[in-house]
């Protein structure tokens, strides 16, 4: 149903150490300044005053849950139905946008258009992780003074985030004297960044590294852009044992006692008849004019999908939202070029490198949630169609019928022979999305690939082979068989 689609997607929807080899004062570095570009931030929207435009608080859930929970002891699927659909609009209704896909409220990001140096109270209301634990890293090796870092409203179309981070692509060249910069980007800003080398060209790019990147768009959005919602007993159950993992005793035991019963099997079949009886009549109750004009988020759709959602999502419809028709075909045209987009930057002698992580569950609620990723992007997606296995199992001998070892992983689950990029891909396992926690293993590989002045491949260091292995806080080390 579409606008649980809605719920769904917002759910769908780190890196830092100090390396004494790249550590430098501000005074000391000399080189391209790094310009750091992050993922999609659901919950960085705000108001002009600063308050969040997206708010989930026990006053706004907790009316829903409970006439929710009504309609489902007295088997009362319209009520249920209506139910979502009011709670989803009381949640989701600040991102709403008009038939011209301009937001009908006055909502943004906080935007950082100068170097970090002029914000020193960043790291008071941020964290060392993801994207920030990047930032940070960054800081340590070339200075504040040498860092930018660019954030961005993600209901934006690919163009005209493109046009924003050059503009501060071009301050940070005039600042620091530079013609160019390392671009550093996670996940939906791999697609920004692209977008960037797609409408700008190559000439301020001295390398650029993509952690976790959308470049090949998210399943999960594909399927859910289509209506393929699908919620799976075993899948679900896998998820959340994983997602409590962290958690006390009582928690872990209660999760395991739905998961290893009936129970969650059964719950995902009523769910799966609701959302199959009222599918269609739910999504014109806003999807379309929330998610679905949201062009960041068409941005991450899978090429082979994109057709089929824009049909699903707009159908007979489509002359009711010409402008948005119109920027949906110029995507296609960026988001279809993508491959040659990287392409170009190998011809050109940029150094890029990409980092998949895998051995984590995706979201539970779509046709293709049994696929390897790192619960956000799967992982043929951030390695560039490389071949995995399904969640929780290996590849077969079949499928691994003459291909050199070296491609395989240890765990059998990775065949990386079929990246576009072989040589420049890493593949981590049990490292979460954009896992680069400041003062770690994994900030450190980040940061050699970064500072790297040549193009560096999954030969070139014996602390970085092709395969790692993630542990307690990131530390990394090669994967080895088990």
């Amino acid at each position: 149903m579409k606008k649980i689609i809605s719920l769904l997607l917002c759910a769908v929807l780190l890196i830092g150490c100090v390396i004494p080899a790249f550590a430098a004062d501000e005074n000391d570095y000399d080189g391209p300044p790094v310009v750091v570009v992050r993922g999609f931030d659901f919950m960085g929207l705000q108001y002009e005053d600063g308050s969040p435009a997206l708010t989930f608080t026990f006053g706004k859930i907790f009316p829903g849950v409970m006439k929710l929970l009504l309609n489902m002891m007295i088997f009362n699927k319209e009520g249920m139905v209506d139910t979502l659909v009011e709670t989803a609009n009381t949640l989701f209704g600040p991102i709403a946008a008009d038939n011209n896909g301009n937001s009908l409220e006055n909502i943004g990001v906080i935007q950082y258009p100068k170097s970090m140096a002029e914000y020193p109270d960043f790291y008071d209301t941020h964290d060392y992780g993801n994207e920030e634990g990047v930032l940070a890293t960054a800081i340590d090796a070339v200075g504040a003074e040498n860092c930018y870092y660019f954030t961005y409203d993600w209901r934006k179309s690919p163009r005209e985030l493109a046009a924003q981070l050059n503009t501060l692509i071009e301050t940070a060249k005039a600042d620091t004297g530079k013609d160019q910069v390392r671009l550093v980007s996670a996940s939906m800003g791999t697609v920004v960044a692209c977008a960037y080398m797609y409408y700008y060209g190559y000439d301020s790019v001295y390398n650029s590294i993509f952690l976790s990147g959308a470049l090949n768009g998210i399943y999960t959005i594909g399927d859910l852009f289509k209506g393929d919602i699908l919620f799976d007993g075993d899948i679900l159950g896998s998820f959340l044992e994983n997602a409590v993992s962290g958690s006390n005793v009582i928690v872990k035991l209660l999760v395991k006692l739905v998961t290893r019963t009936k129970v969650l099997n059964l719950a995902c079949n009523y769910v799966n008849s609701l959302v199959e009886d009222h599918k269609d009549r739910i999504f014109d109750a806003g999807l379309r004019n929330s998610f679905g004009l949201a062009m960041g988020i068409w941005s991450m759709c899978p090429e082979a999908d994109f057709d089929a959602c824009v049909e699903y999502m707009f159908g007979d419809c489509k002359d009711e939202y010409p402008l948005v028709m119109d920027e949906l075909a110029e995507m296609r045209n960026f988001l279809f070029a993508t491959e040659d987009i990287i392409d170009g930057a190998i011809e050109r002698n940029i150094p890029v490198a990409f980092l998949s992580n895998y051995n984590l569950p995706m979201t539970p609620v779509t046709v293709r949630c049994a696929a390897q990723g790192d619960r956000v992007i799967e992982t043929y997606g951030t390695s560039f169609f490389a071949t995995a296995a399904e969640f929780g199992k290996t590849l077969t001998d079949e499928q691994l019928a003459g291909v050199a070892e070296e491609f395989i992983s240890p765990d059998r689950v990775i065949n990386a022979s079929t990246c576009r990029y072989p040589d420049c891909t890493w593949f981590i396992k049990d490292a979460a999305h954009v896992a680069s926690t400041y003062q770690t293993d994994y900030a450190q590989f980040v940061s050699w690939l970064v500072m790297s002045d040549t193009q560096k491949t999954v030969y070139d260091n014996a602390l970085y082979p092709r395969f790692m292995l993630s542990g307690a806080d990131q530390a990394l080390t090669p994967a080895i068989a088990q």
